[in-house]
């Protein structure tokens, strides 16, 4: 190191001695240096010029100089936390119990009269729809009665022309006909087609406003002008008019029971393929209904027409009609005025169990476990059993227990066995109360109680009792 080196940097220590770092201006480093207090002071530095390229030495205290960072770097923290509970305080403002309850009140009211303003603008629909349907059911009925006058005051025929002039006019008509054919004869419409097209949009228009009229919508529920409007659109031949006119002639509604003529209107509805109505004719022929009775000579009395009950519910079936599916099926089963056919009677109880019907789930099920018009299948029966019993079927839920409690077509399960058999003698089957005491009093799937068994079977032998007595 050179002696000018050595000089400038005890100058610089001499200036400074009480501070003991130094920073060396421009540069990130720095120099500490500790002398004793009796060190002297270079004087003699004085005495040498110092050159122009001898670096500054700047005093500083690192201490210092790190209490302003930490100083700074609080403030920053102070001033984030004051930030946060200034949003805070400001959101607490907003929530307040007045103004929570002040905005539910305001969207109660939005909702209330949203809800107004649909409904006002239901009606408002409904009654230009009820006058466009009266205007048009007015202008048929005019029509109607000006082509009766029409006809009623039609010239007499005139006599029989001669026979010579008979056949001149034959021939004049053919030849005019044959003109008329060789121009446009595939090109005109019928205008006996394009009134009865016309009539038949009338009735649909007549049957929609009945509907609404029927369920209330757009307007208040009225079964008077609901069957009104039913009864014009059947004149007009509108087979779902004419069941719905029977339905409620059958129930009462809008007008006092009449069972005759809501077979009326079932018959004419059913006749135009109506599913529901064919099955309804054939309810009214299970039920005695008058008007299917038919004589039997060796009875000498009126008795079901089961022939005709058949026939409506295979046509209602076919069109996949759950109900007549049921009812079809059970007819197989059981030969009711047809031979028993255990594939038939699968066959359609199969078709109405997959459209979830309860009742035909049950007795698939049962056909699987006794192998009756399919093969033996336990795992099968298990399966529609517990669809069944989801639904709420009593015997299903007890079968679906023994099964469980058995292991027949799945895992034997105590506690599983338990729960199905308590479900099904809630809703008052007697085997179900039988079965529920025997497992309260051996302790299956569930903790022994005497006590309880005692109770199920009592009651058990109540209901069969309750049963013979009735028998």
């Amino acid at each position: 190191m050179s002696i000018t080196k050595v000089v400038a940097i005890g100058s610089a220590i001499t200036l400074a001695a009480t501070d003991h770092s130094y920073h060396l201006r421009g540069t990130n480093r720095q120099l500490q240096v500790d002398l004793p207090d009796s060190t002297p002071s270079p004087s003699s530095a004085t005495s040498y010029p110092m050159p122009s390229w001898a670096p500054t030495l700047v005093p500083t205290l690192i201490p210092t100089d790190d209490k302003r960072n930490q100083t700074t770097s609080n403030l920053s923290k102070n001033n984030h936390k004051n930030r946060k509970k200034e949003k805070k305080r400001k959101l607490a403002s907003l929530f307040t119990k007045e103004n929570i309850i002040t905005t539910i009140v305001i969207l109660l009211l939005l909702q209330l009269l949203h809800r107004i303003n649909k409904k006002y603008i239901q009606n408002k629909k409904f009654k230009r729809f009820e006058q466009k349907v009266i205007r048009k059911t007015e202008a048929e009925q005019k029509k109607e009665k000006a082509a009766e006058k029409a006809k009623a005051e039609a010239p007499p025929p005139p006599p029989p022309p001669s026979e010579a002039k008979q056949r001149e006019a034959i021939a004049a008509v053919i030849d005019e006909l044959k003109e008329k054919v060789a121009k446009s004869a595939l090109e005109q419409t019928d205008p006996q087609e394009e009134k009865q097209e016309e009539k038949q949009e009338v009735a649909k228009m007549q049957l929609r406003l009945a509907l609404n009229f029927y369920h209330g919508k757009g307007t208040t529920k009225n079964d008077e002008q609901a069957l009104r409007w039913f009864t014009e659109s059947a004149k007009n031949k509108n087979a779902e008019a004419q069941y719905h006119a029977g339905l409620m002639h059958h129930s009462g509604e809008g007008t006092n029971k009449d069972i005759s003529k809501a077979f009326k209107y079932y018959k004419d509805s059913a006749e135009q393929g109506n599913a529901n109505a064919q099955y309804a004719v054939g309810h009214c022929c299970n039920n005695e209904v008058d008007e299917t009775l038919i004589y039997d000579e060796e009875l000498n009395k009126k008795v079901k027409d089961y022939k005709k009950m058949f026939e409506s519910w295979k046509k209602s079936a076919e069109q996949g009609h759950t109900m007549a599916q049921y009812r079809l099926g059970q007819c197989y089963l059981v030969g009711k005025d047809t031979p028993k056919n255990y594939d038939e009677a699968f066959k359609w109880h199969k078709k109405a169990a997959k459209q979830g019907h309860d009742k035909s789930q049950h007795i698939l099920g049962d056909m699987y476990a006794n192998g009756e018009g399919t093969t033996k299948n336990l795992q099968k029966a298990f399966k529609w059993h517990r669809k069944a019993a989801k639904q709420g079927h009593d015997e299903s839920q007890h079968i679906l227990g023994l099964m469980y409690y058995h292991g027949d077509g799945t895992t034997q399960n105590y506690q599983k066995a338990f729960e199905w058999v308590k479900k099904s003698a809630k809703q008052g089957n007697a085997q179900a109360q039988h079965n529920l005491g025997f497992m309260y009093y051996h302790g299956k799937g569930t903790s022994k109680n005497y006590q309880k068994a005692y109770t199920h079977f009592l009651i058990y032998d109540y209901l069969e009792k309750e049963k013979h007595t009735a028998n």
